[in-house]
């Protein structure tokens, strides 16, 4: 696999919310026995997040994932959560998602929720 990622973040005058977006490409080498194998991706995303308080991050997003080549798959999502810093080092995160819409996926949700150490 061969990865790219771009990114963009804006912080709006108030230093209250931020913008933030997302550009991934990946094209997918394989031989004849994986699915993706000759397959180029393109996932754009974009995340809107709103600080309350110093140690607290509440946040939105959107993203699109399209596989195309010898295997074709999208999906798009929407999803909300936050993120809480603990201690200097330990933060708390919780997210939740929707996938609204795909082809040649299964459609759901997902629940994440994980611990994040900043050495």
């Amino acid at each position: 696999m061969f990865q790219n990622r771009f990114f963009y973040d804006y912080t709006l005058p108030s230093g209250k919310w931020q913008l933030f977006t997302e550009l991934s490409t990946e094209y997918n080498f394989g031989n004849d026995d994986s699915f993706a194998n000759n397959t180029f991706v393109l996932a754009p995303g974009l995340f809107m997040s709103y600080f309350p308080s110093d140690k607290s991050i509440i946040l939105g997003y959107i993203q699109h994932y399209q596989r195309m080549g010898d295997f074709t798959q999208d999906f798009t999502t929407l999803g909300f959560g936050g993120k809480y810093q603990i201690t200097e080092i330990l933060n708390l995160e919780i997210l939740y998602g929707k996938f609204i819409r795909g082809n040649n996926t299964g459609l759901g949700q997902s629940f994440n929720i994980g611990l994040r150490a900043l050495f």
